[in-house]
């Protein structure tokens, strides 16, 4: 399967794209421990008598000093080869790691673990985003970031405008103790603690905000929104996506002198956004983080956000396999597009997540099987069936594409009878001689079919 710079992940439920992100994290996250590369029974393949997993990636024009000086195995062109190895035994799954400058077996050797992580890695964001969990981590890298990066002068100020806050949190602190109920509060106290010993009758008991220390109070600093100088709290499953996902761009840009180098993947972008913002939001994140990126998505919104040529469309064979069309990455893709551009919208994008795609020549026809789809009792949605309108006669892009993607499809077109150009009153079936036309574009159609569609 090949990926490109930017790729987007699209395919059905179930169809294994979280389970690709998986293999790639078993090569490359280094937040994996050896416990996640003892696999269970379950991850095996359940349709045969698999025994065995293998995960192999392959990079290219390695070039980046702090891979090619630490990683040895990488061929003079910049090639390396990462395998990992699972086997099921009995009463145990075993597995090993192997690199080298080619998938010859002469050429991969078996290494103790994944030690290659800490300079070529996997940075993941899952689905499910636990963003609060994830602002109390990164909070104090975040601020201690934004300190080192300060100029002279902004030292300076700063300095001067910190003495103040702590001159003013002192007269917080010692206003706060003045308040009627809290005065009292402490006097019980220490009027009960007198009762008990005389010992620290000295020391008195006092509610302190522990406001004089500046440094605590930045410390326990929280995230909320401001209208008009007014505080909110954030509001929003979309929003606190948008901000998650900004702060940990922010949080993971390769610098001048990074030590390492990282393929980002994220999983679905798009939760809880409108269409508007999860477009916004694929364009941000394809320009904000440098290197090599990896999307999954349900939505059509941000697939036509991407170039054709960077999206991996995983479907399902009749054996309960999984495989990337055009082996994933792909200029076919690209070259089928070049006719349909124009096209891209809405609607066509979500046919690239169709298991099957019946063509149709204007909005008549797409009200009529819809309608007829539910008269008969046929569910499109549950199939996976979608009805595309392509305005016309124009049905050749509409079918390269869903070659390229491996998409099954199906054209209903009328039999026109029409004048031959610059014929003395001869007719021709429009309709058949289109039909025929769409059988050249057929994927994989045999010699022997081809002559007859010539015969025809």
């Amino acid at each position: 399967m090949n990926f490109d710079r930017h790729c987007l992940i699209i395919g059905s439920n179930d169809v294994g794209k979280t389970n690709l992100l998986q293999a790639l994290r078993i090569l490359l996250d280094k937040g994996f421990s050896i416990y996640d590369y003892e696999l269970k029974e379950s991850d095996f393949f359940a349709y045969s008598d698999c025994r065995q997993i293998v995960i192999r990636a392959y990079f290219a024009d390695i070039t980046e000093e702090c891979i090619t000086s630490r990683i040895t195995g990488i061929s003079d062109e910049g090639d390396l080869v990462l395998e990992f190895q699972a086997e099921r035994q009995p009463r145990k799954t075993t597995y090993k790691f192997l690199l080298g400058p080619s998938d010859k077996p002469e050429d991969l050797n078996e290494i103790d673990g994944p030690s290659y992580k800490r300079f070529l890695n996997l940075k993941y964001i899952g689905s499910r985003r636990e963003f609060w969990d994830y602002i109390n981590k990164a909070k104090k890298d975040l601020l201690l970031k934004a300190k080192e990066t300060r100029t002279e002068d902004l030292i300076e100020n700063d300095e001067i405008l910190y003495q103040d806050i702590e001159n003013k949190l002192n007269e917080v602190d010692k206003t706060i103790p003045e308040l009627s109920y809290i005065k009292n509060a402490t006097n019980n106290i220490n009027d009960e603690l007198n009762k008990l010993s005389i010992h620290n009758s000295s020391q008195k008991i006092v509610f302190n905000s522990s406001a004089t220390e500046a440094e605590g109070l930045i410390s326990k600093l929280i995230i909320s929104s401001e209208y008009k100088g007014k505080k909110l709290l954030i509001g929003g499953e979309g929003r606190i996506n948008q901000i998650y996902l900004s702060l940990w761009a922010s949080q993971n840009q390769p610098t001048d002198i990074s030590t390492e180098v990282s393929i980002i993947c994220i999983e679905e972008p798009e939760a809880y956004l409108h269409p508007h913002q999860q477009r916004e939001l694929a364009s941000y994140l394809a320009k904000k983080l440098s290197g090599q990126v990896i999307l999954t998505t349900h939505s059509p919104f941000i697939v036509g956000e991407f170039s054709p040529n960077e999206i991996i469309r995983l479907y399902r064979c009749s054996d309960n396999s999984t495989v990337a069309a055009s082996n994933g990455c792909s200029e076919i893709i690209g070259r089928s597009f070049s006719d349909f551009g124009y096209r891209m919208s809405v609607i066509p994008a979500e046919a690239f997540f169709s298991d099957c795609v019946i063509l149709v020549e204007g909005p008549s026809e797409l009200i009529f099987y819809n309608t007829l789809a539910k008269q008969i009792g046929v569910d499109l949605d549950r199939l996976n069936i979608s009805i595309l309108n392509v305005g016309g006669v124009g049905f050749i892009p509409y079918i390269d594409i869903l070659n390229a993607l491996s998409i099954h499809w199906i054209v209903r077109t009328d039999n026109d009878i029409t004048k031959v150009p610059n014929s003395d009153g001869n007719y021709q079936f429009s309709g058949v001689n289109r039909a025929v036309n769409f059988l050249y574009h057929k994927k994989n159609l045999k010699e022997e079919d081809k002559k007859e569609v010539e015969r025809l």
